[in-house]
């Protein structure tokens, strides 16, 4: 165990500690309106940021900087983002967070905008917390925030102040938008994006919109070939003789299971989720003190969901950490063990925990070390307990 836990700190330093950082090339300028070239550490922001870190060049010292002293920041054909200094409502989308009253609190604030659509009318995104909300701007004009806002009028009974499409009825009139256009608008990126597009083009600009660059598709399905070194004992507590423990060998055997990755669509694609059920099995026999032979055939199909951590090394590959919770399902019908000083043990579903941590090359081939922790094995009464420990060497090969 102890050469265990030493193989997973390693591990967890080497894919945490001794990963590489990514700084990308962007900008900054600051309240004196001096812009300056950097390089940017990219963490494709869920939060709208209200720091970064960054390099004047690849040797350069890490600096950091705080929105309060910028106008404007980027990443070159990544994101933009514009400084914001007046008024936010911070109304939050949490049904258990509405408050009962249909009036804006506003509250003077600085916070940095994430532009999504720039022309004559820009579009931009502030996003913290439980909180969503779109500001605009019409040619040279100040900055407004779209109001919008969910109440709870009792029993649970929702309501929305929809003031936006006031704002944007006020704002866009005469620009080719009709009332019914902004009546049936919804207060999402795709429709405020799709209105702000065509009101450019109807009124002779152009649009650029702002999008991050798509690096990998976000659903993988692997198939998981694997060997696993595994033991089982049974162990008494109400009695000091150990005439009814039971110590059967350790086993190394096949395993093969099918994992679906889905990679969250922030932080740089390095989270995601994973579902992994998988068909292992365990054979072997042992003899008690007076030589009665015990023997065990398991076999059991485990679901495994948990959440993964990559740490990029470069562009084609990447380490990356496992933290699953395993849902156990014996198949009884395909198992059988022989106690005769314990008589009929039968089989129990369980749960346990596992980490593993390993390396992928191109988002197709991999290798993953992952310690299981103890799980029961029997439904046992009275005061004995049985441990089911596991060590496995996981091959991945990506076919989706």
């Amino acid at each position: 165990m102890r050469k265990n836990i030493a193989l997973f700190s390693f591990l967890f330093y080497a894919c945490f500690l001794g990963a590489q950082i990514s700084f990308d090339p962007g900008y900054f300028i600051d309240n004196q309106r001096k812009r300056q070239e950097c390089l940017i550490e990219n963490k494709d922001w869920k939060n709208n940021p209200v720091s970064f870190s960054y390099k004047i060049n690849e040797g350069g010292d890490v600096q950091q900087v705080h929105i309060r002293d910028l106008q404007e920041f980027g990443i070159n054909g990544a994101s933009k983002y514009i400084i914001y200094r007046g008024e936010v409502n911070w109304s939050s989308e949490n049904p258990s967070m509405l408050s009962s009253s249909n009036k804006f609190n506003l509250e003077q604030d600085t916070v940095a905008l994430k532009v999504i659509l720039e022309g004559k009318a820009t579009l931009y995104f502030l996003e913290k917390r439980t909180m969503k909300s779109f500001f605009f701007r019409l040619d040279n004009g100040d900055i407004e925030q779209l109001l919008y806002k969910k109440y709870d009028v009792g029993d649970h009974l929702l309501r929305t102040n929809n003031q936006y499409k006031v704002q944007l009825n006020t704002a866009l009139s005469g620009g080719n938008i009709g009332i019914d256009r902004i009546d049936k608008l919804t207060y999402e990126q795709k429709s405020l994006v799709r209105l702000f597009t065509d009101y450019n083009k109807f009124n002779g600009g152009t649009s650029k919109l702002y999008t991050p660059k798509k690096e990998d598709k976000n659903f993988h399905l692997s198939i998981r070939p694997g060997l696993q070194h595994s033991s089982i004992s049974i162990t008494n507590t109400f009695i000091s003789s150990t005439f009814f423990d039971l110590y059967w060998e350790e086993q190394t055997n096949l395993s093969l299971g099918l994992e679906a990755e889905y990679v969250m669509p922030f932080y740089r694609n390095k989270i995601s989720f994973l579902l992994e059920p998988t068909y292992q099995s365990y054979q072997s026999s042992t003899r008690d003190l007076f030589q009665t032979e015990s023997s065990i055939d398991y076999h059991t199909i485990e679901l495994g969901a948990g959440l993964r951590y990559y740490s990029f090394l470069g562009k084609r590959s990447k380490l990356f950490l496992n933290f699953i919770t395993i849902f156990d399902f014996p198949i009884k019908s395909k198992s059988e063990v022989k106690t005769p000083n314990l008589g009929r043990l039968p089989l129990a579903s369980s749960t346990t925990l596992a980490f593993g941590g390993g390396y992928c090359f191109a988002n197709k081939v991999s290798i993953e070390i992952r310690q299981r922790l103890n799980k029961n094995v029997f439904q046992l009464v009275g005061k004995s307990e049985s441990d089911y420990t596991a060590l496995s060497l996981i091959f991945g090969y990506t076919i989706l």
